[in-house]
């Protein structure tokens, strides 16, 4: 028997949620299909762990993360990525009578 959602964004949510618990030092604080934020204490992650993360979200919408900024408040450490259509990707458009 086939297993079914109950709503579409629970597939994003368990992949999320794998993710996170791969990497339990970096947490997702705010989240939209756009953008991605993140925190973490300094020293138990950096950058390279923070900029997997939110390329993996991106990822799961077809989209390639770009940091934006970069910040600390004492011991932890925010990044902001945006994410962004892949470049290289061309669309062609045909017009009647074109080839």
């Amino acid at each position: 028997m086939a297993m079914r959602w109950a709503r579409p964004g629970t597939a994003l949510f368990l992949i999320l949620f794998c993710v996170a618990a791969c990497s339990p030092s970096v947490a997702i604080v705010k989240r939209s299909p756009n953008a991605v934020a993140l925190r973490w204490y300094q020293g138990e992650a950096g950058n390279a762990a923070a900029g997997e993360i939110a390329e993996r979200y991106c990822q799961s919408s077809r989209r390639a993360a770009t940091l934006v900024s970069v910040g600390r408040h004492g011991s932890i450490e925010v990044a902001r990525y945006r994410c962004h259509r892949r470049a290289g990707r061309v669309r062609l458009r045909h017009t009647v009578g074109e080839r």
